[in-house]
């Protein structure tokens, strides 16, 4: 940091590094997870819980007290490194606060939440992000394209970076959806040549 002086920093991490959130210098926050991991809105379920939009709101309180029960071992030692080093404290049982600069996160427009909460302030929403690096071309098979629309739909399915390397729950995933008569695009993860489709 010192060496290179950068003007901005962007982050994408769980965890904000003290010397990078309380530095003179913008940063913004760039989420590659699920909105409801970093926007807290009491309209939208709780992250992780698997709840839908529209359900039982007594069950989404039970879920976010014993999230935030666990939650606060993980709280104690990151107050305590921010202590350690003279910068603030989380109090909302975020590590990771909002960046009073700029947010970014990525996801699909259709599976978004802003249809029950509005985007908050600083905050941009894009439909994905899309690495650079060797140009590969894919084209959707044509057994794929050959098919009855209203028997078979295309489904895509990706769990993306974290999820993919758990390859025991991507072989169970493909073992259930290979008995389906719909048409599945499979992205395997950094682990998909451990397994096959």
């Amino acid at each position: 940091v010192a060496k290179h002086n950068p003007d901005v920093y962007i982050i994408d991490d769980f965890f904000g590094s003290p010397t990078l959130i309380h530095s003179n210098k913008p940063w913004v926050l760039l989420c590659s997870g699920n909105p409801l991991f970093y926007i807290d809105d009491e309209r939208t379920p709780p992250p992780a819980s698997g709840y839908p939009s529209n359900g039982d709101r007594k069950q989404w309180e039970e879920f976010l007290e014993l999230k935030n029960e666990s939650f606060k071992s993980h709280a104690i030692k990151y107050n305590a490194w921010m202590k350690e080093d003279g910068f603030p404290v989380t109090t909302n049982n975020k590590a990771m606060p909002d960046s009073p600069y700029l947010n970014i996160y990525g996801y699909p427009e259709e599976l978004d939440y802003t249809d029950l909460r509005p985007l908050p302030e600083k905050w941009l929403s894009v439909d994905a992000f899309m690495r650079r690096g060797e140009k590969q071309e894919f084209k959707i098979p044509d057994k794929f394209n050959d098919r009855d629309i209203e028997k078979s739909k295309l489904i895509y399915l990706s769990l993306g970076s974290m999820g993919s390397v758990n390859v025991d729950l991507m072989k169970r995933l493909v073992s259930i959806l290979s008995k389906s008569q719909h048409k599945i695009i499979v992205s395997k993860g950094v682990l998909g040549n451990t397994y096959e489709l």
